[in-house]
């Protein structure tokens, strides 16, 4: 029985072809071949999609419209809604601040309750402790127009305690 050795020179032998190759290239350009031009770009340029428009809050920015649990306001992160007094002996809460606006969603905190929640969808109020509804009318960008306003009939109803 005649045993042969196996030599595994693959890993040298692939380098080495590829110098040899290298060599053998031409310095100089083919003066025969014409040079390549790029060819024109015939993409569009991308259009801008449509920036989403809120609609006009009937308060506008007016925060302090909404001290009595009735208003219609354009909010941003970090805004604040300070109830008066009588709201919030009624509804059991202090402040309510703007957390987070998405696509179509916010989140809300009211600080002296210590809870957040969101709303998913438009037009879906929800009742805070029975006291008041928000309700969110739409979002765009970094903005969300809200309507604080009397508590509603199947709404969803937010225990803060």
């Amino acid at each position: 029985m005649r045993r042969t050795r196996r030599h595994t020179a693959w890993p040298l032998t692939i380098p080495t072809f590829a110098l040899l190759l290298a060599g053998c290239a031409d310095d100089e350009p083919d003066k025969a071949a014409p040079a390549s031009s790029p060819l024109p770009a015939t993409t569009r340029p991308a259009s801008p999609r449509p920036t989403p428009t809120l609609p006009k809050a009937k308060n506008g920015k007016s925060l302090s419209a909404c001290a009595d649990a009735r208003c219609e306001v354009a909010v941003g992160v970090g805004d604040t809604i300070d109830f008066n007094a009588r709201v919030t002996r009624r509804a059991g809460v202090g402040d309510l601040t703007i957390k987070e606006i998405g696509s179509n969603t916010i989140t809300y905190a009211m600080l002296s309750g210590d809870v957040s929640f969101g709303q998913p969808k438009l037009d879906m109020p929800s009742n805070v402790n029975g006291a008041f509804s928000l309700t969110l009318i739409a979002t765009a960008g970094n903005t969300a127009v809200i309507r604080v306003g009397p508590p509603k009939r199947n709404a969803f109803e937010v225990i803060v305690e």
